[in-house]
């Protein structure tokens, strides 16, 4: 018979590893989370954004060919000027969804509208050159430079365009060449 041979001590047991249970994520109620695209609350603001994301053809249409009648929270309306770009509301659409994250809705108006941002601008600037124009230092230059125009009027700071232009004391009636007051 042979001998048996010697027996070796077992090892020590090793700890088991057990996943912890996991609590589910809790469920909050309310309102859905806000889109992390950007705020648009005017008009404005969509022809701005179409200008940062570098749409320029977007951005022209909308300025020359959209008569606004309504905005909302993701809803346009407008007329669209005669002769304009056929496709501009159906494109807006999708460049404002694809840029914000959601659907917006903008459908065309047989309203008149909202003159466009362009004519707005145009009248803006017609407007600052009659109110120049109408100043009694500007009229005195225009009648010494006979042929003479106003072709830009600018602001030179922030405050200047609610500034109203006054004269300086004492230069209310301009004086002529040779030092008598003018009366027109």
């Amino acid at each position: 018979a042979r001998p048996l041979p010697e027996a070796r001590p077992l090892p020590p047991p090793r700890p088991v590893l057990v996943p912890a249970p996991v609590a589910p994520a809790p469920v909050v109620q309310g309102r859905p989370a806000e889109p992390a695209g950007p705020r648009l609350s005017r008009f404005e603001d969509v022809v701005a954004l179409a200008d940062v994301r570098r749409d320029i053809l977007l951005k022209s249409a909308l300025e020359r060919e959209a008569h606004l009648v309504r905005f909302e929270d993701g809803r346009i309306e407008f007329r669209q000027a005669d002769g304009g770009r056929p496709s501009l509301h159906a494109d807006l659409a999708k460049a404002l969804e694809q840029w914000t994250g959601r659907r917006w809705i903008v459908t065309p108006s047989r309203e008149a509208g909202a003159p466009t941002l362009d004519a707005q601008a145009r009248a803006a600037i017609e407007s600052r050159r009659e109110n120049a124009a109408s100043h009694p230092l500007v009229r005195e230059v225009l009648a010494r430079f006979p042929g003479a125009q106003i072709v830009d009027v600018r602001d030179n700071a922030p405050e200047a365009a609610s500034a109203d232009l006054e004269a300086p004391a004492g230069l209310d009636e301009a004086a002529t060449e040779d030092g008598e007051a003018d009366d027109a």
